[in-house]
């Protein structure tokens, strides 16, 4: 399971900094504190792992989550405001959380089929 919270951390990081190099190119400031859920995989990745690890159970939740960003990507791609270029870019990071949380729900449902 570390390694499903190391490839969403790395995917967040990532759509991070492509969002913000899209930010300073129409001269507004991005977060510098990067991916809010990449700091929320950190931590509960380091508080599950004191307790007992990761496992399985960790996927449901981690999917919410995922699926809450996937309609804040929706929500920004309806602003009138939104330029084709951050359209193009918001469209691709929705795309790839959408198809992670996919990943996520086969690896829980192949999971429940084990038991």
């Amino acid at each position: 399971m570390a390694s499903v919270f190391h490839d969403m951390m790395t995917l967040h990081d990532d759509n991070a900094a492509e969002l913000a190099s899209e930010l300073l190119k129409a001269n507004e400031l991005p977060d510098e504190d990067g991916s809010v859920m990449t700091m929320v995989h950190k931590t509960i990745m380091n508080v599950r792992s004191l307790f007992n690890g990761l496992d399985e159970s960790v996927l449901p939740g981690l999917i919410d989550g995922e699926k809450r960003n996937v309609s804040r990507y929706n929500e920004a791609l309806k602003s009138p405001d939104i330029t084709t270029n951050l359209v193009t870019l918001l469209t691709k990071q929705r795309d790839g959380l959408v198809q992670e949380v996919a990943r996520m729900q086969a690896m829980t449902a192949k999971g429940e089929r084990a038991q």
